[in-house]
Parts: structure tokens; C-alpha cells; sequence
């Protein structure tokens, strides 16, 4: 009766990689990396961008629909601290990014008194610049019942 031998499923060759092809995939790896991350960093900075000004779009567009809707004046202010009992409209003092306050405005037009009441409140979660041409800094926007 011929003997059979069983075979592990290695064949006696050595599997593996050497030193030089290491060092070669270590340097491809390095190259792919050093391209990618520029662009990653540009694609991020103008998600940050997009998602800033949407925000400060979606709080124009909502004054804009509270006016029409409710047949008042609604106003747009900015203020350095959102979250703050009653809102403080900077002015000059701060800049948008840094916060905005949506309210119905039956006091004095573009400043927050005692009969005012908050719609909205928001801060862009990224960065963004503003560019006015006007030699005053634009503080706080009002849309009329007409819109």
C-alpha cells in the first residue's frame, strides 16, 4: 500500500516581503500622503466657509419670513454672545461670525428693548470674513411686513 503524505498548505517557499520593497512602498505611502493633505486642508477650510454662511443666510431668510408672516418688522442684529438674557446688539463691536440674534422688533428699530421678542439665535460654527464697502460696519439688518 503506497504511503500518502498530507501537506499543511505550505509549500517550503518563505512569504514575506524584503527590506528594499519596504522602503519603496514606505516612500510611495509618504508621496500620496504629502499631496493629499493640502488639498484636505483646503477642502475643510471651505466646508467651514459654506457651513458659516449658510447659517447666516438661513437667519436672513427666517427675519425675512417672520416678517411677512407675522406683519411686523423683524430684525437681524449681531452681538458677541447669542445665548445672552436679553441680546445685546454690538454694533460695531463685534462682527457676524461671532454671533447673531433674529427678533421681532416693536421697539426702537435695530436695537433689542423690553417688548422685543427672540426668534432665532445663532453663531457661524466656521470662519468667515465679512466685506463691507460702507465706512460704517453694517450692524444689524430689519425686514419690513412687505419683506
Amino acid at each position: 500500500m503506497p504511503s500518502m503524505r498530507r501537506s499543511c498548505g505550505r509549500s517550503g517557499a518563505i512569504h514575506g516581503m524584503t527590506l528594499i520593497e519596504f522602503v519603496v512602498m514606505l516612500t510611495l505611502f509618504a508621496v500620496v500622503v504629502a499631496l493629499g493633505i493640502p488639498s484636505m486642508r483646503d477642502f475643510v477650510v471651505r466646508t467651514s466657509v459654506t457651513t458659516a454662511t449658510h447659517a447666516l443666510v438661513e437667519a436672513f431668510r427666517t427675519a425675512r419670513l417672520e416678517a411677512v408672516t407675522r406683519n411686523v418688522q423683524v430684525t437681524v442684529c449681531k452681538t458677541a454672545s447669542p445665548p445672552e438674557l436679553p441680546p445685546v446688539c454690538t454694533g460695531a463691536a463685534a462682527e457676524w461670525p461671532e454671533g447673531w440674534v433674529v427678533y421681532v422688533d416693536e421697539g426702537t428699530v435695530g436695537s433689542f428693548d423690553a417688548e422685543d421678542r427672540v426668534i432665532a439665535r445663532g453663531r457661524a460654527e466656521g470662519k468667515i470674513d465679512t466685506v463691507l464697502e460702507a465706512p460704517g460696519r453694517l450692524a444689524s439688518i430689519t425686514f419690513n411686513p412687505v419683506g
